[in-house]
This record gives structure tokens, sequence and C-alpha cells, in this order.
């Protein structure tokens, strides 16, 4: 499939050109990247293990900080009198 696409006509170097992973990969990046969460991923990817999705983790630093927020929005100081 990929050659009737040419994606690698004229390219050499073997760690260059397309490759499934390649496409499984960028997939996963951007699925990340749109926000999707990692369990997610996880499962649309068929990991076995969270610890082969965290690889994409570096790709939604956005998404710790939105977390942080909510965290923080929902315990405001004026909650923590009702501890």
């Amino acid at each position: 499939m990929l050659s009737v696409l040419k994606f690698n006509e004229g390219i050499e170097d073997r760690r260059k050109k397309v490759t499934f992973h390649t496409l499984r990969h960028t997939f996963a990046s951007w699925m990340v990247m749109s926000g999707v969460d990692l369990y997610t991923v996880q499962k649309l990817l068929g990991h076995s293990t969270p610890t082969m999705t965290q690889r994409y983790a570096h790709l939604a630093p956005k998404h710790f900080e939105a977390a942080i927020k909510v965290f923080s929005e929902n315990f405001s100081s004026d909650d923590q009198d009702e501890i």
C-alpha cells in the first residue's frame, strides 16, 4: 500500500522511509496532541500496558496544566472551610 502511494519514492536511507509503524506513531501522536486521554489511546493502539502509551505523554503538557486548573478551581480556599 505504501509503495502505491509512493511515500518512499527516491528515499534510500531506510531510517527515513515511511512504514506502517510511522503511520501508527503519527496517529497516536496526533490523538494525544488533540486532547485524547492516554487510556483511550492505549486501548485504540492495543497496548497491553500503560507504559507503552506513556511515550506519548510529553506531547500533551497543556493537559497536565488543565488538570491542575480543574483541581484548583474545585478546591479553592473558600472550600477549605468545609473540609
